[in-house]
């Protein structure tokens, strides 16, 4: 049996803080499940440039937070939400509550 996501929290803290942009993006992200630069754009709270959401989006790569499939038109954002990054933010699963992490763990996991 596999569980869709039922609600996506993104972190305050990682290694450093995270903007409200960047709070905002993975809220669209957990929100969308894979999406594309236009598609983020059209989705966002909160008006920015695209290059700063680009920039916010890399960013988010690098605290391995957010992947990107594809390149171009083509390119798809999404949550990274793997076994290993579970292990190296083991809060992350006080904040969405047990339930909800697994739930969250089936639906892209199992």
């Amino acid at each position: 049996m596999r569980f869709q996501p039922v609600h996506y929290v993104p972190p305050r803290r990682v290694q450093s803080d995270l903007s409200a942009l960047q709070r905002n993006l993975l809220q669209v992200l957990g929100h969308k499940g894979s999406a594309s630069l236009s598609e983020i754009m059209e989705a966002l709270t909160e008006e920015a440039a695209q290059r700063t959401v680009q920039e916010n989006l890399q960013a988010l790569r690098q605290l391995d937070l957010a992947q990107l499939q594809g390149h171009g038109r083509g390119a798809r954002w999404s949550l990274q939400l793997t076994l290993e990054v579970r292990a190296k933010y083991p809060g992350q699963r006080r904040r969405l509550g047990n339930e909800r992490a697994t739930a969250l763990e089936g639906g892209l996991d199992g």
